[in-house]
């Protein structure tokens, strides 16, 4: 399990599941073997669809976790199921204008480096949004390290990266030239519940 996301990255400790029965599990598999189903890194991209429709929403989450979910079925699931957008818009294969979605701190290097080539992002651009990143990184250490101050460990509050700025304002702050980006597929409705569920959703 990843340690910063509790995103599924490998099946050591899962029950043992032929992947010959991958399909047979998804469909028709008890909740709790579908769950472990989805949490693997040896499922097929037919699998994972079956597990993407799921009607358990712990299953759903399972493979919107799971770090080998491809963008298409991690857009599929966030506009059927917008309490899924904060982990689906942290995660390094989420489609571009869902990461901008997320808080610029919440996403790893990895995906901000993913997202700049989804982007077709210029190198100068690329620096700057890296830089952004870095900036707002070392500040928010630096919160945590002052708050740890003559604290005993065992009683220092968890902070949280910030909610701001989210990363779709961090690029469009350093993109501008004119814009040839299509307007997001993204209704007010969907919008306003993807704002709701990152308000109340933490890692």
């Amino acid at each position: 399990m990843h340690s910063a996301f509790g995103y599924f990255s490998g099946s050591e400790s899962f029950p043992v599941q032929p992947k010959e029965l991958h399909e047979k599990i998804a469909t028709s598999g008890t909740c709790s073997d579908r769950w472990h189903l989805a949490g693997r890194d040896d499922l097929s991209l037919e699998v994972m669809a079956i597990l993407a429709q799921d009607s358990d929403p712990e299953v759903r989450s399972g493979i919107a976790m799971n770090y080998l979910t491809p963008a298409g079925i991690l857009a599929l699931l966030a506009n059927q199921h917008p309490d899924l957008v904060p982990p689906i818009s942290i995660h390094t294969n989420a489609p571009p204008t869902l990461k901008e979605l997320a808080p610029i701190l919440w996403q790893t290097d990895e995906s901000i480096f993913q997202y700049l080539v989804d982007k077709g992002a210029t190198e100068e651009e690329s620096t700057e949004l890296r830089k952004l990143h870095s900036r707002l990184t070392r500040q928010h250490l630096n919160q945590i390290r002052k708050a740890q101050k003559n604290v005993p460990p065992d009683e220092v509050p968890y902070m949280e990266p910030p909610r701001a700025p989210l990363l779709g304002d961090a690029w469009r702050s350093i993109h501008t030239e004119p814009s040839n980006d299509a307007t997001p597929p993204y209704s007010p409705q969907f919008l306003n519940d993807a704002a709701h569920y990152w308000e109340h959703w933490s890692k």
